[in-house]
């Protein structure tokens, strides 16, 4: 993999993938946004029938500008941090294929990129992703995907139904209130349950 390869993939692909994903979500009735967060679909059909930019354009003009500057931003530093860290990913990454191929196969996959072909693939094979074919699919993927995730939310409500729900502040012994407020550096009769819990 030529150098700089994980900040060029977080300044393009990760970029790209969460324009789509912010686009998706513009673009979904505040309803179906209202039921991935938890409102039942009854409560949630009382709303009105606009999307999300349309809110968002009354509480906060700027706020697309403001999400593709923070997007831009964030995946811009997070690129940074993977350069500081290129190398040891690439021992981890050496690690991992040391670890699942033969000597002779490394050498046969090290011929292969030593020619104009393997030196061409392994230059672009982790930056595919950014290709316009790809990202065209994931623009078309992202809003069905959001579509279904309530569905995804009640599959994982599903998987989880059979565990006692978790416990509140109040149902904690007193050493575990102590060692829960020494965790959290804080006094002790400041412990509440988080917000969102009933």
């Amino acid at each position: 993999m030529p150098p700089g390869i994980y900040k060029k993939l977080m300044s393009t692909s990760m970029d790209a993938m969460m324009g789509n994903l912010g686009g998706a979500m513009k673009a979904m009735p505040l309803r179906q946004i209202a039921q991935i967060g938890g409102m039942s679909a009854e409560e949630a059909q009382k709303l009105d029938k606009v999307d999300l930019s349309q809110v968002m354009a009354i509480y906060d003009p700027h706020w697309e500008e403001r999400q593709k500057l923070t997007m831009h931003a964030m995946f811009g530093a997070m690129g940074d941090f993977f350069t500081t860290m290129e190398p040891e990913l690439r021992e981890g990454m050496a690690t991992a294929y040391a670890n699942r191929f033969s000597l002779s196969e490394l050498n046969d996959l090290d011929r292969f990129f030593e020619t104009p072909t393997g030196t061409k693939y392994a230059a672009t094979a982790t930056t595919i992703m950014t290709d316009p074919a790809v990202m065209n699919t994931m623009k078309d993927l992202m809003p069905k995907m959001m579509q279904q995730m309530p569905h995804f939310l009640e599959a994982a409500k599903k998987a989880t139904a059979a565990l006692p729900p978790p416990r509140k502040i109040k149902d904690l012994s007193p050493a575990e209130k102590a060692r829960l407020a020494k965790a959290l550096g804080m006094d002790e009769s400041k412990l509440q349950d988080p917000k969102g819990t009933s």
